[in-house]
């Protein structure tokens, strides 16, 4: 049976399947990640994508609360923030692989130094 590791993050490394998705979906939940892929990409949408947001926040500022359900307004911004939001995931998915890689890459070279260590201890004995 394969020993488990733990990462900085708290998930523990195995032979189980669920580890990479455990460690993926804290990444993505963290909000520094989160942070760090938005300030990322900032800028990145076409520039329609940026005139369609300052006009929907215009309008929003420009409704009477009590008559934003009846307008378009709240919709406008939904499909915005979802196109946004598209942008960031796909950020973050890149980031949380590469992260995924340099914490097996750690245990990796942990395990050959503990492997090395012991070797050494036993030539040494």
């Amino acid at each position: 049976m394969a020993q488990a590791a733990t990462t900085g993050t708290g998930i523990r490394f195995s032979d189980s399947d669920d580890a990479y998705g455990e460690f993926i979906d804290a990444f993505k939940a963290d909000p520094a990640n989160i942070r760090a892929a938005a300030d990322y990409t900032d800028g990145t949408q076409d520039e329609s994508h940026y005139t369609d947001l300052s006009l929907a926040l215009y309008d929003l500022h420009g409704t009477d609360p009590d008559k934003i359900a009846s307008t378009d307004v709240l919709t406008r911004l939904y499909q915005l923030a979802k196109a946004r939001a598209a942008t960031i995931n796909a950020e973050l998915e890149t980031r949380a692989e590469a992260a995924w890689e340099g914490e097996c890459d750690r245990l990796r070279r942990e395990s050959d130094d503990h492997r090395t260590e012991l070797a050494a201890a036993m030539v040494g004995a």
